[in-house]
């Protein structure tokens, strides 16, 4: 189809210079978007939301510009390529825009640029 809905689980870590680095652990809902699709594979586009739990502990040692709730919230845009190497299974590559925050507080964020490659299946 042209359209999917995926969910996903996400650990990712997060080098930061300040005082901690951030730690997250969650799930994502994603659409993608295929508009342009051949016998072997697809162009995307993809964008969701989810929530990650954080490695925020207290104020002295925490993560700047996302709150210390333990809970992150997390609005993703990007777009990537399918390609299928055989029997029900998909090699991806693609780049993501992150932005993670407090769902609860507001906050600056914290904003990333992701090059994810990948299997599906």
């Amino acid at each position: 189809s042209i359209i999917d809905f995926l969910l996903e689980g996400n650990f990712s870590y997060h080098i930061m210079s300040e005082i901690k680095d951030l730690y997250l652990l969650g799930l994502n809902t994603n659409i993608l978007f295929k508009p342009i699709r051949w016998n072997t594979g697809s162009l995307f586009l993809i964008g969701g939301v989810g929530l990650a739990y954080n490695n925020n502990t207290d104020s002295n040692h925490q993560t700047r510009d996302i709150g210390d709730t333990h809970v992150a919230g997390i609005l993703q845009v990007g777009s990537g390529i399918n390609y299928h190497i055989g029997k029900g299974w998909w090699l991806r590559g693609e780049y993501r825009f992150h932005h993670i925050s407090d769902p609860f507080k507001p906050d600056p964020g914290i904003n990333t640029h992701n090059f994810i490659l990948g299997v599906s299946f």
